[in-house]
């Protein structure tokens, strides 16, 4: 009897370190996914678009059961290139296709805004692709963040550059 019970104790004692180790083990790996987020958030946050991507995209691929956090950040930060892309274009070289390529990379993460859709509006109209900008005013016209009136000059716009093309 005393062998049995020094056996259950000889187990139990087994059981506890193996479950301390992997517990251990565990709360290593979580610290390890929290501060590569933390590095994440802070490329965010400092404006680096690119390495913030390809970090995030990296972190999904390493962690697939975490591919649903921060994706807000991913699809704001295609909005930045997108702005970025449409500010730094010219009139001789516009970055049009560029930016429309931002904002629909941005749609793969999150939803865009009334305010997005405008400008995502407004560039598909510089660029000449009426036939998109009038699919996005059909959008538009659905949303109650924009006013009837900005549905109605975008709709004047498109068909001004139309007209303009027709020539």
């Amino acid at each position: 009897m005393k062998a049995v019970f020094s056996l259950i104790k000889i187990v139990l004692f087994v059981g506890v370190c193996v479950g301390g180790y992997m517990l251990f083990t565990h709360m290593q790996a979580d610290g390890k996914r929290v501060t590569e987020l933390n590095r994440l958030r802070a490329s965010y946050s400092s404006g680096q678009w690119q390495e913030s991507i390809d970090g995030y995209e990296a972190f999904w691929a390493q962690y697939p059961k975490f591919n649903q956090v921060d994706r807000g950040n991913v699809g704001q930060t295609y909005i930045h290139l997108a702005n970025e892309a449409y500010a730094a274009g010219t009139s001789r070289k516009p970055r049009y296709d560029e930016a429309i390529e931002y904002y629909q990379s941005a749609q793969q993460y999150i939803t865009l805004t009334a305010p997005e859709l405008v400008s995502l509006t407004k560039i598909h109209v510089e660029a000449g692709h009426l036939d998109e900008a009038r699919q996005l005013v059909k959008t538009l016209s659905a949303m109650n963040d924009v006013t009837p009136q900005r549905v109605e000059n975008i709709k004047k716009r498109i068909a001004r550059v139309a007209k303009e093309s027709e020539r």
